[in-house]
């Protein structure tokens, strides 16, 4: 069957993706999987990079028609000409814009008149302030490419206030579709005599995910109160170095262990011997992966109370939440959910039971689906 013919029998969704098996893909891919197989519309994916094969397995099998940007970075004139002409071609009903290409999409979706042309936010913003502080152009633009949309989709209510208190984006404009994942766990959550004496902190390395707040946390634990926990932080960036003298002026360089970017299998093994994840961010995280993925396992969570955290840890139920920036609150926290080990099974309890309910895939994204597409219709 010809392109031509499809184009009479299905309405196509157009949707990027970035190449990297990485959480924030597999949502989008699952997600688009979904609508691919359970409804009339067809998806077509455009992909910056060469797509991991794991990823590219899924879409063959799928039957989703997969395009390669001819930029690695997908911004340049060249790009948006590659994208006009998929317009043109799959004449599709609804554009979904994400990642480094959401400009190029827009525009070219607004001037060849795309049905609904949404944007897929998923970072937040590093502080409000600096957002409306940045150069008049570049609000400007921003506030245009807001404008051309008709369709902002957000992975949290925090995320879709801050962009609309910025943008003055029109609220019937905003759809919140929270991140999920698949349940990575085939066993029973641990007790915590089965898991191992550590503490955990995965993310990137840099000064706004709080990593300084933590080490100044721990250190006090350590030289202190006799604690004995290890302390892992997995994950890498331009920080590290910086890091690992603060650990060392700390004294606790030896209790303290940097261990880099690990594969999600190797990942996963962390999480479920864990007592603790702790996500000690001062940034408005937008929703954080990190923090589903550790509940999948049964883990509690101790995070930052800003952005979207708040709406996925209930402090006391699945996990403790902390004032950004603040060691002493850490501090606390930390003792609390050692020291107190009926509180560590309930907090324990309901992060698998949490997860089960509004985070994993496999039970909760076909209802995501046909509330997204009752809301582009």
């Amino acid at each position: 069957m010809g392109d031509f013919e499809l184009n009479i029998m299905s309405k196509y969704i157009i949707a990027s993706i970035g190449r990297k098996n990485r959480s924030v893909n597999h949502m989008i891919l699952n997600f688009m999987i979904k609508i691919n197989s359970l409804t009339r519309y067809k998806v077509l994916l455009v992909v910056h990079g060469t797509m991991d094969s794991n990823l590219h397995s899924l879409c063959k099998k799928e039957k989703i028609i997969v395009r390669n940007w001819p930029s690695k970075r997908p911004v340049f004139l060249k790009d948006f000409f590659f994208f006009a002409r998929l317009v043109l071609k799959y004449k599709p009903y609804c554009v979904v814009a994400s990642l480094r290409p959401t400009n190029l999409m827009i525009i070219a979706s607004y001037l060849l008149n795309v049905n609904k042309r949404v944007i897929w936010i998923r970072s937040g913003l590093k502080s409000i302030n600096n957002e409306k502080g940045k150069d008049v152009v570049t609000t400007l633009f921003k506030n245009i490419i807001f404008f051309m949309s008709n369709g902002i989709l957000g992975v949290s209510k925090s995320i879709i206030k801050d962009y609309r208190l910025v943008y003055n984006i029109n609220k019937k404009k905003c759809f919140v579709l929270h991140n999920l994942i698949k349940d990575p766990l085939n066993s029973n959550i641990q007790n915590r005599n089965e898991r191992k004496n550590f503490i955990l902190s995965v993310g990137r390395l840099v000064p706004e995910k709080g990593f300084s707040t933590l080490l100044k946390a721990y250190s006090s634990l350590i030289n202190h109160f006799n604690f004995d926990f290890k302390l892992l932080i997995i994950g890498d960036g331009p920080y590290r170095d910086i890091l690992k003298n603060q650990a060392r002026e700390l004294k606790i360089l030896g209790q303290c262990k940097f261990i880099g970017s690990v594969p999600y299998k190797t990942l996963k093994d962390y999480y479920k011997n864990a007592l603790v994840t702790i996500l000690p961010s001062e940034c408005r995280e937008s929703f954080g992966y990190v923090i589903i993925e550790s509940l999948a396992f049964g883990t509690p969570v101790i995070a930052s109370n800003i952005g979207g955290i708040k709406e996925i840890i209930k402090n006391e139920y699945n996990g403790l939440l902390f004032e950004p920036g603040s060691h002493i609150e850490l501090e606390e926290s930390i003792k609390k959910i050692t020291q107190d080990n009926m509180l560590w099974k309930k907090l324990r309890k309901n992060a698998r039971l949490n997860f089960l309910s509004k985070h994993n895939m496999d039970s909760s994204i076909d209802n995501k689906v046909l509330q997204f597409l009752n809301w582009i219709n």
